[in-house]
């Protein structure tokens, strides 16, 4: 009914908003709104803040980041903004987090997780992973373009140092090897930039993500609060390292500020970015800039040119390090890490208790392993590597009177090569030997299989048991081992055992005079339905009476019966 001449507005009543509708329709309309309705719904006020975010959650199975874990997996383009505004996510004890293609918003994703972690108190544990990114440029997806160095670098060292700044105690970066390839061409390797050669950030970059489709809130005026959560969320200013250029022997200083509260102890650079120009110089001083905390630290390896393998290992000291992995892709390339800059790294950290390694250089024609007049890692406790490497490492235990007796944890590892080559399996004979002479009583042997020759593992296992049906005693190493009490089979997830394997397997585990404990790990689930059939396990049984069970990827069972 129209008003009359003598009516106001006021005298219709209060005016209705949407919060006054019942909830089950508030609901149902808010369940019907695309991802950028819900984020800018929850932006209007308090109640319809809370519904709506909580929906956009649940829509893209963002499960309670209020608890403090998110994890965010091909997320839609409107999560991090969702989450800077989402008031009740107050903390960030876990954060795993898959960068998305293109590059724009790769660029835009990293600047949104400097917003998001600045208003955190602090962060625990943190995973970044480029996998996606690799992939949509791998298979072709990707633009060809150029990425501007310079804005790049800012981008995600900003991010790495606020979340180091934060108080994270683990860090873990994989992968972003396909965004190298998209570096301005300058030589083998793309050298930093000038600060003065920063180019403008394009208009379009910030612009591109928030196009939004006609949708019932799609056209709401909601730019000035948009505008002020950008401001109130606004990313903290970057915080710079002082860092060490590194170019042939000179090394040049820049002024920097230091980051603050930097207490990691477990970081794992499992990316070539990382480790090549312009980051390599950043990660050399970030390392050395933890020292004092970092207790572990894994760095992955993959076609780095040789001096950046250098550069990083004769560069870094790490005065409380106790577990170091060095290891690179399953099909080891041609040239690893050099045993020279590998002996100086372990040289200068005594204090290592677990070694892992896995794709390093083996001299040719060398062997046995070169003698140390300085015995290395005398608290080592467990090493898996190249029998070339396990060897070098027992027998510099084995010389030094003062090393801790403490190696109890043993393991050999084949390795796949990128080319035709195979891998020799005598050479487990060979570092088998000086495990025999080890004085511990009870080892726990690892055998790792890796290679894939379409006999290798099954020839090496007859030759064993063939030595033992000759009784000539003593005539296979295996027959020696009274010091191994557990021995661990490891294969490559993709190689399956064929039927002669597991024929065999038994009667081989049945010569290792002292074993007690079986163990089945990183098995293809071939694998695994045949190690776990009744057949197989009763013939375990037989040949291992002193064995009262057997695991499988974790699964005991028992023999006894």
């Amino acid at each position: 009914m129209a008003c009359g001449p003598s009516e106001s507005k006021s005298d219709l009543g209060p005016s209705t908003t949407l919060c006054d509708l019942p909830g089950e329709l508030l609901m149902e309309i808010i369940q019907r709104l695309d991802n950028p309705a819900l984020v800018n719904l929850g932006l209007t006020c308090h109640h319809l803040h809370f519904l709506a975010l909580n929906t956009f959650f649940s829509n893209n199975d963002i499960h309670d980041p209020k608890g403090g874990w998110l994890v965010a997996y091909k997320t839609p383009v409107e999560t991090l903004p969702a989450l800077r505004s989402a008031l009740f996510v107050r903390r960030l004890d876990q954060l795993h987090f898959y960068f998305n293609p293109p590059v724009d918003r790769m660029i835009e994703e990293t600047r949104d997780l400097v917003a998001l972690i600045s208003r955190m108190p602090t962060i625990g544990l943190v995973k970044l992973h480029f996998s996606t990114v690799d992939q949509h440029f791998n298979f072709g997806g990707g633009e060809p373009r150029v990425l501007d160095t310079v804005l790049w670098k800012e981008a995600l060292q900003s991010l790495l140092e606020l979340i180091l700044e934060k108080g994270c105690h683990e860090l873990y970066v994989q992968g972003g090897e396909t965004l190298i390839g998209l570096y301005p061409k300058q030589g083998d390797d793309v050298e930093s930039q000038d600060v003065d050669d920063v180019r403008v950030i394009p208009p379009d970059l910030d612009v591109s993500r928030r196009r939004q489709r006609k949708t019932l809130f799609g056209k709401l005026r909601l730019r000035p609060i948009l505008g002020f959560v950008n401001r109130f969320f606004a990313p903290v200013q970057n915080v710079i390292l002082r860092v060490e250029t590194l170019s042939g022997d000179k090394v040049t200083h820049s002024a920097t500020q230091p980051v603050r509260n930097l207490n990691p102890v477990k970081i794992s650079i499992h990316s070539d970015m990382l480790l090549r120009n312009p980051f390599l110089e950043w990660t050399v001083a970030m390392l050395n800039s933890v020292a004092s905390t970092l207790r572990t630290l894994s760095i992955k390896l993959s076609d780095l040119p040789h001096e950046r393998r250098k550069d990083l290992l004769h560069n870094i000291t790490l005065p409380q390090l106790s577990n170091f992995e060095l290891t690179c892709d399953f099909m080891v390339p041609l040239h690893g890490v050099c045993f020279t800059d590998l002996h100086s790294f372990l040289s200068r950290h005594s204090s290592i208790e677990i070694l892992y390694l896995y794709g390093l250089e083996v001299p040719k024609e060398v062997w046995p392993p070169p003698s140390l007049r300085i015995p290395i890692l005398p608290r080592l406790k467990s090493i898996i590597a190249h029998p070339f490497y396990v060897v070098w490492v027992l027998n510099s235990l084995l010389s030094d009177k003062k090393a801790s007796r403490n190696l109890t944890d043993i393991g050999i590892t084949s390795e796949y090569y990128r080319n035709a080559t195979r891998f020799d399996y005598s050479l487990f004979d060979r570092a088998l030997e000086p495990i025999a002479a080890f004085p511990s009583a009870k080892i726990k042997l690892t055998l790792r299989f890796s290679s894939f020759g379409a006999n290798d593992m099954n020839d090496w296992i007859e030759k064993h048991l063939d030595a033992a049906a000759n009784n000539a005693p003593n005539s296979s190493i295996i027959s020696r081992l009274k010091n191994v009490s557990t021995v661990v089979i490891s294969s490559c997830w993709m190689r399956d055992y064929d039927r002669k394997t597991i024929e065999i397997l038994p009667d081989w585990l049945g010569m290792f005079p002292n074993l007690t404990a079986i163990d089945f790990t990183d098995q293809a689930q071939e694998n695994v339905q045949q190690l776990t059939g009744k057949e197989f396990l009763r013939k375990v049984a037989r040949a291992c009476p002193s064995v009262p069970f057997m695991e499988v990827q974790k699964r005991r069972i028992g023999l006894d019966r």
